[in-house]
């Protein structure tokens, strides 16, 4: 038997027993804001640390500076655990 009907083997008795088979829904669109306040919602530790000028775009996760595309990764981590929709950042528009 190859792997491939190995494999389909095993989902069809695992759906013969009743088990189903759900996809994992599209990305979120959302903001930075919006990961932090997941985050933070769920006792897990991030700060925002604003710039000079007040922006923020760097974090403090577990005593470390990272990015937003961490910060993210982190986020996604957690929710994939769960079997929610990803985060994904709104993409940038231009004027």
């Amino acid at each position: 038997m190859t792997r491939r009907q190995h494999s389909a083997a095993l989902v069809a008795d695992f759906l013969a027993r009743g088990g189903t088979i759900q996809r994992v829904p599209p990305p979120k669109p959302t903001v930075a804001a919006d990961v932090v306040q997941y985050l933070q919602e769920r006792n897990i530790d991030v700060q925002p640390v604003p710039d000079h000028a007040g922006a923020t775009t760097n974090y403090v996760y577990k005593g470390q500076l990272i990015n937003l595309k961490t910060l993210l990764a982190i986020a996604n981590r957690h929710r994939s655990r769960r079997r929610l929709p990803p985060f994904q950042l709104a993409g940038r528009t231009s004027h």
